[in-house]
């Protein structure tokens, strides 16, 4: 099976469109933006006949900042950050793609 991290974002969506693959995983996370981001990538996994599978998982509280809703830590190197973000999402689509 392929899968594809699908986030809703140009990147992903450009990808999606490239390689067509059979699953699209988009991951809620807790982010501010999750809602918009989740009806992008709904319509494009359609749009593309790939099983759409969510994945919704409450990490606000170790976000830092303006998309966790909190303050941003000291050690922030932006005010919206999450640490080790990229690692955490790809994680939690690949326990998504072998359940």
């Amino acid at each position: 099976m392929r899968a594809l991290l699908l986030s809703g974002g140009m990147d992903s969506i450009a990808v999606a469109f490239w390689q067509r693959p059979e699953v699209a995983i988009t991951i809620d996370y807790g982010q501010k933006a999750a809602e918009a981001e989740l009806l992008a990538a709904a319509e494009v996994a359609k749009e593309l006949n790939m099983r759409h599978e969510i994945v919704r998982i409450d990490c606000r509280p170790i976000g830092s900042g303006d998309m966790a809703g909190n303050d941003a830590l000291a050690i922030a190197p932006v005010p919206e950050w999450w640490p080790f973000r990229n690692q955490i999402l790809i994680t939690f689509a690949a326990a998504r793609g072998v359940g």
